[in-house]
């Protein structure tokens, strides 16, 4: 989107034409019939409230062409705004003061008013090449809530181009953590992936950040225009999901639930699992193998498992009845709970030997993985 401000001495009437015209540069331009377009009006800095000009533009030679429906009074500012102009194709340096801005009468043979490039007061314009610029998270804004880390976040040239030296970038800045905290790309690499943790202490804004770089000196202008970042902080709580109920087995064991965090804490979080252990005497308890009274979450760990046994002795105890769920930990102000409570729902079951047939899938280094399949439908306990 192209917005011009521009600056007129004289009336413009109705039934005129204002024209653009963009530099040789801009090829792609004519390919586009017409563009969204837009012209606002102030008179002393106030917004005038009429509607001065058509809301779709011709294009033609590299013009594009409004329509003027209502007099624009003298000594105004117009803010003229064309949305979606392609680029120029080529890395090159512009200098939009040249483009021609003119008004011309209904005939389209006399000028009203034309822009003059001794006057204009625009800034040069930089293009680079889409292989030799670098965006993170596809020119978008990470949102990211303080006390937490980000997902992951790709890095890489903007047409995804393989980079052609290295090149490090160095991501310390104050109140984030970044992972890995150099990023660096070798030639040939395309991408990277990287998270950013926010403090809990940091305070809710937008931070726009600047990445330093280094490389090769002999080939430095070659990634010049390293990419801009902004982080938007906000106190949005995460949501940690919690499964509504779990069925235990009396004499055996529920099968474990997973309690996933949706982004990893910058410090830690844990979820209490609280119940009246000595009402139950040992009859109901938290399954050590899977779970804890109470499941710690920290970076890199956001997946853990809520999972309880039962003695034969539940029988004599209500067959449905609830725990409590209680965030705790440095950062657990940043997430909230779907719900606080778990009912837990005890069952009889049935027990019967079954056989296990496996079928071998992936083997690795440090895996193996395999397809089990048991005879009976159930739960098994071992």
């Amino acid at each position: 989107t192209y917005t011009f401000l521009v600056n007129t001495s004289v009336e413009i009437a109705a039934d005129s034409v204002f024209v653009i015209t963009f530099d040789t540069n801009y090829d792609s331009i004519l390919y586009v019939d017409e563009f969204e377009c837009s012209i606002l009006i102030y008179v002393d800095d106030e917004l005038m409230e009429d509607e001065y000009a058509n809301t779709i533009c011709d294009q033609s030679a590299k013009s594009v062409r409004f329509d003027i429906i209502e007099d624009i009074p003298a000594d105004a500012t117009l803010e003229i705004t064309i949305v979606d102009v392609p680029n120029p194709n080529v890395a090159v340096l512009l200098n939009p003061n040249k483009f021609q801005i003119g008004a011309y009468d209904s005939t389209q043979n006399n000028i009203v008013a034309f822009s003059v490039e001794g006057l204009n007061s625009a800034f040069l314009i930089d293009f680079t090449s889409a292989s030799s610029s670098v965006s993170a998270n596809g020119g978008g804004d990470i949102v990211i809530t303080a006390g937490t880390y980000s997902e992951s976040i790709t890095i890489g040239t903007v047409d995804g181009s393989r980079f052609l030296q290295d090149v490090s970038i160095n991501t310390e800045i104050d109140g984030f953590t970044f992972d890995p905290q150099t990023i660096e790309f070798f030639v040939g690499d395309i991408s990277q992936t990287f998270r950013v943790g926010c403090n809990e202490n940091v305070k809710v804004r937008a931070y726009p950040l600047d990445f330093a770089q280094s490389e090769v000196n002999s080939l430095s202008s070659v990634y010049g225009n390293l990419f801009n970042l902004r982080i938007v902080v906000t106190n949005e709580p995460e949501v940690i999901t919690i499964p509504s109920s779990i069925t235990v087995y009396q004499g055996a064991n529920s099968l474990p639930s997973a309690i996933e965090v949706p982004n990893s804490p910058y410090t830690d979080v844990e979820i209490l699992v609280i119940y009246d252990e000595a009402y139950f005497n040992g009859a109901f308890g938290i399954d050590v193998d899977y779970s804890s009274p109470a499941i710690e979450f920290k970076y890199g760990f956001e997946k853990k498992y809520l999972a309880f046994f039962a003695t034969d002795d539940i029988v004599n105890f209500p067959t449905t009845f609830e725990v409590e769920l209680v965030l705790d930990g440095t950062n657990y102000e940043s997430y909230t709970l779907s719900r606080d409570t778990v009912e837990i729902v005890v069952e009889a079951g049935e027990f019967a030997d079954a056989e296990i047939t496996g079928t071998q899938v992936r083997v690795g280094k440090t895996l193996a993985e395999f397809d089990l399949n048991p005879s009976v439908v159930g739960s098994l306990i071992f």
